[in-house]
């Protein structure tokens, strides 16, 4: 069902490739920097209505996921970009066209993966396109207009990734790691930047409930409380995915969600008990509070499965978080060992 993401085991899994934004254009030099470039406010340009083309022929688009889907073992934390999934996931099926107009800022293509294309606008508005192929020719600096072929969906990944970086907009508040805020403070949702039928189409696409929305979310973090986005202490929160942690909810239906990067046995997206204290609840004197885990597969898409284990979570101060996994732990408890792990932000 849609409503729950129904992507179906193959659809997910392909899910999981969308996560190489980390590495970027900068070559991993500075892993604060993923897009390798900062826009600039600019007072005289409006982005209101600036798109007018949909990625891909609305009538291909099967759905479209908001942002703050959680995609362990790359996207732990909520994801800064939206998902347009084709009805027709194979290689080549769907042309992928410029959303606007404006110029190939950067393209580019990691190695063993497929491409993504950012276009820029305005100094102060950029979208961009992942998981394409794009078409001969295509280079940076050159100038596209609405409508324009860009490319192809890649079919290695089952998405076609749709971003923006509005630097008009004010920088969201709720991405408390500087490093982190580098790369996202200025993500905004594609849906907003059309008007008329096509945005409603658009919007037409994505289906949610239990308080979330259509653009979704990815700023949870608030100051002293367990909810939002950590990482293992000591490390970058952008180098390596496997060292962070999330807090958050499912895109769809608003459902508590644990992320975890692989440093937690593996890692995983998990749903979590009824009743379970919500994370924006938990505060370094509630004490230590434990959550029994029910995993929800590759882009928490799937039906919780049956219980997997017990998260141990306390928060001793505004910025650190001590957190121990206990794997098949089927009692609801656990207790702090000298295997526990502290996370920060």
């Amino acid at each position: 069902m849609r409503g729950s993401i129904g992507l179906g085991a193959g659809l997910a899994a392909l899910l999981v490739a969308c996560g190489k934004d980390a590495a970027g254009p900068s070559g991993g030099a500075d892993p604060c920097d993923v897009l390798g470039f900062t826009g600039q406010a600019n007072a005289q340009f409006s982005a209101t209505g600036a798109f007018t083309v949909s990625p891909i022929a609305s009538s291909a688009i099967s759905f479209i996921i908001p942002l703050g889907n959680l995609n362990p073992p790359n996207h732990v934390y909520p994801t800064d970009h939206m998902y347009i999934i084709p009805t027709n996931t194979a290689s080549g099926a769907n042309p992928v066209l410029a959303a606007t107009g404006g110029t190939v800022k950067t393209l580019y293509k990691p190695a063993g993966t497929d491409s993504k294309v950012i276009v820029q606008v305005d100094k102060s508005f950029y979208y961009y396109y992942d998981h394409i192929t794009p078409v001969a020719g295509l280079a940076e600096g050159n100038q596209v207009s609405a409508g324009q072929t860009l490319g192809s969906n890649s079919g290695l990944a089952a998405a076609i990734d749709f971003g923006v970086l509005n630097f008009n907009n004010q920088p969201l508040a709720g991405i408390l790691n500087a490093c982190a805020a580098q790369g996202q403070k200025y993500a905004d949702s594609p849906l907003k930047y059309y008007s008329g039928a096509t945005q409603q189409t658009l919007y037409g696409k994505v289906t949610v409930s239990g308080g979330a929305t259509k653009d979704g979310k990815i700023d949870y973090d608030e100051s002293g409380k367990l909810v939002g986005n950590w990482v293992l202490s000591g490390s970058n929160p952008l180098s390596s995915p496997d060292k962070g942690l999330a807090f958050a909810y499912n895109v769809l239906n608003h459902g508590l969600r644990i992320s975890m990067g692989s440093s937690l046995s593996g890692g995983g997206a998990f749903a979590v008990q009824a009743g379970a204290a919500d994370f924006n609840t938990v505060t370094q004197a509630t004490g230590q509070v434990n959550y029994r885990l029910y995993p929800t597969g590759s882009g928490d898409s799937a039906p919780p499965g049956a219980e997997y284990g017990v998260l141990a979570v306390q928060v001793m101060s505004a910025t650190r978080i001590k957190v121990q996994l206990f794997v098949g732990n089927l009692t609801g408890s656990g207790t702090f060992d000298s295997n526990a792990l502290t996370y920060d932000r």
